[in-house]
């Protein structure tokens, strides 16, 4: 009988006969056999939606299986439950090497299913709102005078008082000043809306 240098549950024995050994790889070489039948489904999607090209797709469901026999053959069996998630991120992982090995990148025609929206997004509405917001500070901003709507729209860039009053030939007190009235006079036309 030859061994097949697998460790099992069995442990190291060496007063245990070798078909021992093969006994347990066979059974669990079953239970991963059986595990991949169970979610071909979901390996099928997470491929499919990796955009891996169809006819590399046998290839992948190949590596797919290998990874899933050799995980069963050093860990052992998953525990009871749901294992679908396992699946579909082993041959997602399988589908980013076959990328890398091939050296291509994922089509720009992926549908990016993987790629979580991070959490400080904001929303369709809450953008819809800024938006509006954005308009109605333009539209305030544009009914000032126009010395006024330079001032702001200038520090708005991230430019200094200092340096807009040595632009306009003005003291830094009346332009600070004159930069506060435009400010209160943003405030009210904003409020009124």
């Amino acid at each position: 009988m030859v061994h097949l240098g697998v460790e099992g549950p069995l442990g190291d024995d060496a007063g245990r006969l070798c078909h021992t050994g093969e006994r347990w790889a066979a059974t669990v070489d079953g239970q991963a056999v059986a595990f991949l039948a169970a979610h071909r489904d979901a390996i099928g999607w997470a491929i499919n939606a990796a955009c891996v090209p169809e006819r590399h797709r046998d290839d992948v469901r190949q590596e797919v299986a290998v990874r899933i026999i050799r995980r069963f053959r050093n860990r052992g069996p998953l525990a009871p439950g749901g294992h679908a998630s396992f699946a579909v991120t082993v041959a997602r992982n399988a589908c980013f090497d076959f990328f890398r090995r091939s050296g291509r990148e994922r089509p720009a025609t992926d549908p990016a299913i993987y790629d979580r929206v991070p959490d400080d997004v904001p929303l369709p509405y809450e953008r819809m709102d800024r938006l509006q917001g954005h308009e109605r500070l333009h539209e305030a901003i544009a009914s000032l005078t126009p010395l006024k709507r330079y001032v702001v729209r200038q520090v708005l860039a991230g430019r200094s008082l200092v340096h807009l009053s040595n632009e306009l030939g003005r003291s830094h007190g009346s332009l600070k000043t004159l930069h506060h009235r435009a400010v209160l006079d943003l405030r009210k036309r904003l409020q009124c809306r």
